[in-house]
């Protein structure tokens, strides 16, 4: 179909399977309120695939609570044909209220996740088509 007219699953059973599990362990690197792990068996440091979390709390400001909002950054880099090295980047972004109920903020996130796996995405997120 494509993004025009895409489905989704709500209450989505969510599952991977197949290839090869990596291992990602804490590297040192210093993130605000977060973590950044990296994939130890990628023995070459300037190609080594590493996630970054990061978590901001709710605060309460005039008597309301502000939103959780936690970020996730994966990086993938790349040895390019001249030898320079770049890195090709996925961003995830998840805010909601401190009265979302557990059972709704699942479903966001499972709703979500299928953005990047659902046939009716995959035009969108390799060429851009917003058909």
């Amino acid at each position: 179909m494509g993004v025009t007219n895409a489905t989704l699953l709500s209450g989505a059973t969510i599952s991977v399977s197949g290839g090869t599990s990596k291992s990602f362990q804490a590297d040192g690197y210093a993130v605000p309120n977060g973590i950044h792990i990296v994939d130890v068996s990628e023995a070459d440091y300037r190609i080594r695939k590493s996630i970054t979390l990061r978590n901001r709390n709710p605060v309460l400001v005039n008597g309301k609570y502000s939103k959780h909002k936690r970020w996730m950054t994966t990086v993938f880099p790349q040895i390019e044909a001249d030898g320079s090295i770049s890195f090709n980047v996925i961003r995830s972004e998840v805010e909601f209220t401190t009265t979302m109920p557990s059972a709704d903020l699942t479903d966001m996130l499972k709703m979500h996740s299928q953005l990047f796996v659902d046939a009716d995405f995959t035009s969108f997120l390799t060429v851009g088509s917003l058909v």
